[in-house]
């Protein structure tokens, strides 16, 4: 049985009537565990973008023998996965 809680200010000429309602018992064990499963998502996304700016970085140096072009002078294959990841 969940039992509210009044409370009742006035200031001036208007009465603020505040109620409060406990959350039931189950609801911080569910909020845990809704942090947890996102917590879990977001490392697994974080995981994928550091295998996908390695995945670019592999590929950029293995182009380095074939190409004379502007990225190659620039750095661009070294600061192109840092942006992704």
């Amino acid at each position: 049985m969940l039992v509210s809680t009044s409370i009742a200010t006035a200031a001036g000429s208007v009465l603020v009537v505040t109620h409060v309602i406990p959350a039931p018992q189950g609801a911080a064990t569910q909020n845990s565990a809704e942090k947890k499963k996102h917590r879990e998502q977001l490392l697994a996304l974080g995981t994928v973008q550091i295998m996908i700016g390695l995945a670019i970085f592999l590929f950029e140096l293995a182009m380095i023998p074939h190409t004379d072009s502007l990225g190659m002078y620039s750095g661009t294959f070294v600061r192109a996965p840092l942006f992704v990841s």
